[in-house]
């Protein structure tokens, strides 16, 4: 019998009716010029399958625009991923979906957003379920894997280290995911700045009564622990009690294997078996003169440790000197700032609310004090201060914050090249800046406002928003690694 949903998951339900092919939803927010609140309706439609598995199928929907206002939307607030789960499952069995929708409304909180794929609210038919989330256009990991060469240390870090922070949120809570693997863990941006998320809570479970262990035999084979599988023994020689979040230490462990070599770790029960019972040791040779560390063998080894009772958990794996390292050289990078080229500025704020509708960045805003006309190919001058004419802003600027807005300014020695990208709608930049962006946008869950001036000039050219993470797939490898010479 299915308990009584909470009052967070009936806030995050939305008023639904079916179409033909799309769905529509009635919502009620509050008006930009009054305290009213005002009826909104938005339709979905369903455009293909994205994906299947034994919980359910997964649609890509499009929101196709009602009014003037809408058709302002960036694209990644008219695409979203539907999961469509049926409530009774093959053989009549009852599907607790509560507890899928309790999951993801938890770690959909914002502070959880660098980890977890964020739910935007659910749905329901008599049959079925429906639980929008982030749609994300590069797919999910495995897709990667599959297509490119093996990743190096350095990337693999990058990958496995959001893995760990999400799965220590997790367990921190109470929860273990149970199904960690590439196809559930969603690529934000590819490398050379790994940025991914985890998804999928439809087999995850909390401790109960203080509990840490789950007896229900759950997950995907090839990253099952030893212990779903019944095999090894404890340092005693007992055999494992039933299994915990440990479970998830160990899929976190292959994963970083299989990124490493290009190929699976275990390719049959047998082999687990074997290495559990100190038959055959784990063998991390890789082919193609693709050679590991030696500290990342013995992370991997600490990961893999057939007694989940000896298992590091998910925040002391931070402290091994593989992480660690790997970790201080991410950092390293990320706080670069070059001089000679373009500098970065970036308010400590920690609010990073924006009292803005969504909209798409447009290659020119002009900044300016209130008497500047709408002229967009001149630089404008703002030395009284942040004061701007909000009419010559389009409309989702004009309830612009700067206190509560988490912003970057990015600034240039030749104010000629301002001027030409601004003009082009492009801004030419460094890797350096370029990742400063991409792991604030990340960070501020994509509420980001870029000013562009020339350095001591004064002066603003152009006031954007970021409406996507950099494109590092289709970015001109002359600027990838700062080399650029034309």
């Amino acid at each position: 019998m299915l308990r009584n949903p909470s009052d967070t998951l009936l806030d995050s339900k939305l008023k639904t009716q079916f179409l033909v092919g799309r769905v529509r939803h009635t919502k009620y927010v509050q008006s930009n010029s009054s305290r009213k609140r005002i009826q909104v309706k938005e339709v979905w439609h369903t455009e293909k399958e994205l994906g299947r598995g034994s919980y359910g199928v997964v649609w890509l929907q499009s929101r196709r625009p009602t009014s003037t206002s809408e058709l302002e939307l960036p694209m990644p607030y008219r695409l979203r991923a539907v999961k469509e789960i049926r409530k009774t499952a093959i053989g009549g069995i009852t599907w607790d979906y509560l507890k899928e929708l309790e999951t993801i409304a938890k770690f959909s909180h914002p502070c959880y957003a660098g980890c977890f794929v964020r739910t935007y609210g659910w749905y329901e038919s008599p049959e079925c379920v429906f639980i929008t989330m982030e749609y994300f256009e590069l797919g999910d990991l495995q897709k990667f894997m599959r297509e490119r060469p093996p990743f190096s240390e350095h990337e693999t870090a990058q990958i496995v280290q959001q893995l760990l922070e999400g799965a220590e949120f997790m367990h921190e809570k109470g929860f273990a995911h149970r199904d960690i693997k590439p196809g559930n863990i969603l690529v934000e941006s590819p490398g050379p700045q790994w940025s991914v998320k985890i998804a999928d809570f439809g087999i995850s479970k909390r401790a109960q009564d203080g509990e840490t262990d789950f007896r229900t035999h759950v997950g995907t084979s090839a990253y099952m622990a030893p212990e779903v599988l019944g095999l090894g023994r404890d340092r005693n020689g007992n055999r494992l009690p039933p299994y915990s979040v440990a479970v998830d230490i160990w899929a976190i462990g292959i994963i970083t294997v299989e990124l490493l070599l290009k190929r699976v770790l275990f390719s049959s029960l047998g082999d687990i078996a074997d290495y559990c019972y100190n038959r055959e040791p784990i063998n991390l040779d890789g082919a193609n003169d693709v050679n590991i560390s030696s500290t990342c063998r013995d992370f991997v080894g600490k990961l893999l440790l057939s007694d989940p009772s000896a298992r590091p958990t998910a925040g002391a794996t931070k402290n091994h000197p593989w992480l660690a390292a790997e970790l201080q050289l991410i950092e390293e990078q990320e706080d670069i700032i070059d001089e000679e080229e373009s500098l970065f500025v970036e308010n400590t704020t920690h609010d990073i609310s924006l009292a803005v509708r969504n909209a798409p960045t447009t290659a020119s805003l002009a900044w300016s004090d209130p008497t500047a006309t709408k002229t967009l190919g001149t630089l404008q001058n703002t030395y009284r201060g942040p004061q701007f004419d909000t009419n010559l802003l389009i409309d989702s600027f004009r309830g612009l914050q700067l206190e509560t807005t988490r912003y970057f300014v990015l600034r240039s020695n030749n104010e000629l090249d301002v001027e030409t990208s601004v003009a082009h709608g492009i801004w030419t930049s460094t890797k350096v800046v370029n990742t400063k962006l991409a792991n604030g946008f990340s960070r501020a869950n994509g509420r980001v406002v870029l000013f562009f001036s020339v350095v001591k000039s004064r002066k603003f050219c152009g006031v954007a928003r970021m409406t996507s993470p950099i494109d590092w797939h289709n970015t001109d490898p002359h600027w990838q690694d700062d080399d650029w010479q034309g």
